[in-house]
C-alpha cells in the first residue's frame, strides 16, 4: 500500500518534470535559485565581515593619531628642552634652527615608520554580493578573505 503510494506520487513527479510547460520555466528557476542563494551568502558575509572590518579601521586610525600626538609631544620638548614656559622671544636665527630642527625629526620620523594604510576593500553588501559571485565561479576570490571565524565557516560552506 505505502510502496504504491510511493510509486505513484514519483510516476506523477517525473511526468510532471518531462511536461513542457516545466521544462520551458525550468532555466528561469534554476537562475531565481541562484540569485536568492547568492543574496543569501552575501547577507552572511556582510553580517559577518562588516563590523570587524570597521572597527579595524578605526583602531588603525586611533593608533596612528596617538603616535602623532607622542610624536609632537617628544619634538616641542627637544625644542623648547624641556621647559614649561613656551613664551620665548625667536629671532630670524632661532627661528630657521627651529624649523630645521623641525624638518629633521619629521625626517627621521616618517623613515622609521612602516605605514600601510588599511584594506580599501570594505565589506559593503554590494562587494560582500561580488565575494559570493567569485566563490561560485571560481575557487576564491583574489586577495579578499574573511577574517572572522563566522565568516570563514560561512565561506566554506558556501
Amino acid at each position: 500500500m505505502l510502496l504504491d503510494r510511493v510509486r505513484g506520487g514519483t510516476t506523477r513527479l517525473i511526468t510532471g518534470v518531462r511536461s513542457p510547460k516545466f521544462r520551458k520555466w525550468t532555466p528561469l528557476l534554476l537562475f531565481l535559485v541562484l540569485i536568492v542563494y547568492m543574496f543569501m551568502g552575501s547577507a552572511c558575509f556582510w553580517y559577518f565581515e562588516h563590523d570587524r572590518h570597521e572597527h579595524g579601521i578605526r583602531k588603525w586610525y586611533m593608533n596612528l593619531a596617538v603616535n602623532r600626538r607622542h610624536f609632537a609631544r617628544s619634538i616641542s620638548s627637544r625644542i623648547f628642552n624641556d621647559t614649561r614656559n613656551l613664551l620665548i622671544i625667536i629671532d630670524r636665527e632661532q627661528t630657521e634652527r627651529v624649523q630645521q630642527l623641525l624638518v629633521e625629526s619629521l625626517k627621521r620620523y616618517e623613515d622609521r615608520l612602516d605605514i600601510r594604510s588599511p584594506d580599501k576593500r570594505e565589506w559593503t553588501f554590494l562587494n560582500s554580493f561580488n565575494y559570493a559571485y567569485g566563490l561560485l565561479l571560481t575557487v576564491g576570490h583574489g586577495g579578499k578573505i574573511p577574517e572572522t571565524v563566522g565568516g570563514q565557516v560561512q565561506q566554506n560552506n558556501f
